[in-house]
Parts: C-alpha cells; structure tokens; sequence
C-alpha cells in the first residue's frame, strides 16, 4: 500500500473514531465537559484502533492499515523461504554454480529492497503521532497565550511539584519493570508535565510553566533533544504570540480544535501503537499509575504551593489545588507521550514501552474522571462554608 494512502486512513480513522466515542462517552456515559470527554473518546479510540480490538476482530486489516508494510514484509519473507528450494533446484537441473550464485544474491537484494520500503511506511505511519502532537501542543499553546502575570513562587512550586511527582512515578517505573534510570526518569518526566492548566488564572498558569519546564528538560535529556526543545518552542511560542483569546470567536476555535480533534487524534495514533504483551510487572505499573502516582503529584502540588505561596495553602483542602491546577493536565500528558513516542524516547511495540502508554493513558483518563467529582465537592464545600472566611479563592 502506498504509504501516503496509509498515512491518511491512519489518521481519518483516528480521528473519525475518537469524535464519535467522544461524543457517545461525553454525552450519555461519563457526563465530562468537552475537553474530558474528547481525551476519553480518543483512548478509547486507541484502545479500539490498536491490537486489542482491531487487531483481535481483524488481524489483516489492523496489520495492513495500523502497523504498515505488511505486503513488502510478507513478500521479503517469502522469497528467503523458497531460495534455498531454487537453489536446489536449478543446481540438480544442470545450471552453473555462478549462475546459481548470481540468482540467489540478487533474490536476496529484492528481498532486502523489500523489506527497506516497509521500515519506510512503518515509520511514515509512525509519524502521525509527531504529526497530531506537534499540531496539538502549537494550538494549546496559542491557545494558553493570553496575557498572565507570571509568579516566580509559582513557577518555582510548579518546577519542585513537577521533581516530586516525576520522581514518584520514575521509582514505580524502575521498581516495577526494571528500567534504566534514563528510561524511567523520561516516563516520570512525561507524568510531571501534565500539571500544566489549559485555563484559570495565572497563577495555575505559572504553575503549569514550571511544571512544564520540567517535563521539557526530562524529555531532553533523556528521549530526544528535539522532542523537549520543540515543546519548549511551542509553548513559548503561544506566549509570544498571545493573539487567541479564549473568549473570542478564533480562541473557540482554536479550543474546540485542539480539544475535539487534535488531542483525541494524538491519543489515539499513540495508543493505537502500543503492542498486548505487558508483562506481570507492567500490569504492576498501570494499575499503580493510575491508582497511586496521582495521588502523589495531588501531594507534591500541595507540598510546593506551601513551599513558596507563603503557606497560603493551609487555609485550603487538598482537592482545591486538584481543581486549581490540574485542569488540564491529562490533554498535556498525552501530548507529551505523543512526543516522547514520536522521539523514540518510549517504543510502544515492546513489553516495557507498551505498559509505560497504556499507564500515561490510564493516567490521564482517571484524571479526567475523577475531575467532575473533585469540582462537584468543591461545590459543595464553599455552600458549607459560605461567609466562614475559609472559601478557596
């Protein structure tokens, strides 16, 4: 198949599918606002994209349109098959054994040429993660660049909260899959980033800043130079140009975009990816994940807003910085997973690769479920306290 053909259905299919989920998962089931019910619906997409669904009910097709290269693949195969049987054969009929030499040798370098041009379509199809996430982090970052008044103390607890809830997931990474301290501080990096708030004041903003500088400087170091450079340029960028304001006719836009359709795509051509075979320890990971690390990067912001918010933070329950400075946080994870895969950081066909996506994504969705909760018991504690003067600002 045509690797630009493939490259297209890839992406409508991602697309197409995530809109629909999202708007069954939004509308009749989770009753999440846009944002959380497209970040849904695209890793369900994933999910059934990938080799879970698509890939159970139709190998061929999941094989073909998914993974790529199946034909040049399949074909390379079959001629190593049947060389040594030619060569038998065109030895017991009397040809030379130059001449046998030469056809086997160049039977050899088809095959070869084969199996180049499926390495090629596979990594062309491999690109529309790159592809979705960078579109997605520029329209979310165009999209964050109203005018903010940026804190230092609020950057500086977003950059601690960000170390203490990386390094929570790092050491459930290393202790659960056995990684390498690089392989396991980049997945880390990738949880520590999705603190980042799509809205609010700016205070979350600054706060998601420093968070975010410390998910850029993880995916730098330890998964490709370009891939936290490139997210550092985007989300500069939307800064600079502080053009979109979410309030007018182009930000809603610019949201709904970003939100319906780029950040459903990229979660779904990421998970999509990922393999089945997760080992005992990777099961571990997921169910910790999206169990356990939350909870921990719910602490750490807690723990850095009384660091450096002068102690503001004792006169406000926990959930309040749930709410304050996690709107948000799942889209951005997903966009940098999207990133790390794009950069080969994280290999999403391994056993260890495919545990670290299926956890980001789990991660992000329990976030997203648990969120109207977290605003509902806000609600609710701001109607018992009324006029008590502990109401969260």
């Amino acid at each position: 198949m045509d690797p630009g053909l493939a490259l297209m259905v890839r992406l409508v299919a991602a697309i197409g599918v995530s809109l629909a989920l999202s708007l069954m998962v939004g509308r009749w089931v989770l009753r999440l606002d846009r944002r959380g019910a497209g970040l849904v619906g695209g890793v369900c997409a994933g999910v059934a994209l990938g080799p879970f669904v698509l890939g159970g009910l139709a190998p061929g097709v999941h094989a073909e349109f998914m993974v790529g290269g199946v034909r040049q693949a399949s074909e390379a195969a079959l001629i190593e098959a049947r060389l040594p049987r030619e060569g038998d054969a065109l030895a017991a009929s009397g040809v030379s054994d130059v001449a046998v030499s030469e056809h086997v040798a160049a039977e050899r370098a088809r095959a070869e040429g084969l199996r180049r041009e499926a390495e090629r379509e596979r990594s062309i199809l491999a690109s529309g993660a790159a592809a979705m996430a960078a579109s997605c982090g520029l329209l979310a970052g165009v999209g964050l660049g109203r005018p903010a008044r940026l804190s230092v103390r609020a950057v500086l607890s977003g950059c601690v909260a960000g170390v203490i809830g990386g390094l929570a997931a790092a050491v459930a990474a290393k202790t659960t899959l056995g990684l390498s301290i690089s392989d396991a501080a980049l997945f880390g990096a990738v949880l520590a980033g999705g603190a980042l708030s799509w809205c609010g004041g700016a205070g979350s903003r600054a706060y998601g800043l420093g968070a975010m500088a410390v998910a850029a400087f993880g995916l730098s170091v330890f998964g490709a130079l370009w891939a936290g450079v490139a997210l550092a340029a985007l989300w500069s960028l939307g800064l600079v140009v502080r053009a979109v304001d979410s309030e007018t006719a182009a930000g809603g836009v610019a949201r709904i975009s970003a939100e319906m359709i780029l950040v459903p795509a990229c979660a779904a051509l990421t998970v999509s990816l990922a393999g089945t075979d997760v080992s005992t320890g990777g099961a571990v990971l997921i169910v910790l994940v999206c169990v356990l690390v939350g909870d921990a990067r719910l602490i750490a912001m807690w723990m850095a807003a009384n660091l450096f918010e002068g102690g503001s933070a004792t006169s406000r329950p926990l959930s309040t910085w749930l709410v304050r400075f996690g709107r948000g946080g799942a889209g951005w994870q997903v966009l940098l997973l999207g990133l790390a895969v794009a950069s080969g950081g994280i290999d999403p066909r391994s056993a260890d690769g495919a545990a670290m996506v299926y956890a980001i994504a789990g991660s992000a969705v329990v976030g997203e479920l648990l969120r109207p909760g977290a605003y509902r018991a806000m609600r609710r504690f701001r109607q018992d306290h009324a006029g008590s003067g502990v109401t969260p600002r």
